[in-house]
């Protein structure tokens, strides 16, 4: 007596071993096919890769050799701005020098002015010191054993 496998009739069991048969070819072709496609994406994928590095390569050299002619190019816009730059910041030194030196003899003339004394330049650039004789006197003072010239000044009343 038969048992198991044997038991199925010959045509089915024939049937199922081509259908076997032919499962493994169809996967065999398509393993096949899979490898093909694999072998060409590995040769496509290091073409690309190639020459995406010769691109990135002649764009940077591209851009290297731009920035050099640039460079060069704009060095006497550069030396002209700093010139000019140096120029206004020399100018304002000036100006702020001559407003300084303004400022600082207004604020002596207004000093002398509350003693009662008065700055007056004449024509040949020599300074006068003139005095209000209502507020200051001038006298003779004793300075060590010499006598000296001074001004005195008077009290309010």
């Amino acid at each position: 007596m038969k048992i198991g496998r044997e038991r199925t009739p010959l045509a089915e069991r024939l049937s199922e071993q081509q259908n076997t048969t032919r499962m493994q070819n169809q996967a065999d072709q398509a393993a096949d096919l899979m490898r093909l496609n694999l072998a060409s994406f590995e040769t496509d994928c290091a073409k690309s890769l190639k020459n995406a590095q010769i691109i990135i390569e002649d764009d940077i050299q591209s851009l290297l050799n731009a920035s050099e002619q640039m460079g060069k190019s704009m060095r006497p816009i550069y030396l002209t701005a700093t010139l000019f730059s140096l120029a206004i910041i020399l100018m304002s030194f000036v100006a702020s020098w001559y407003w300084a030196t303004s400022m600082i003899e207004t604020s002596q003339r207004a000093s002398l002015l509350q003693l009662g004394l008065v700055m007056n330049q004449t024509s040949n650039n020599t300074t006068l010191l003139t005095w209000d004789e209502k507020r200051l006197q001038l006298t003779n003072c004793q300075s060590g054993k010499s006598q000296r010239p001074c001004l005195e000044i008077l009290k309010r009343n």
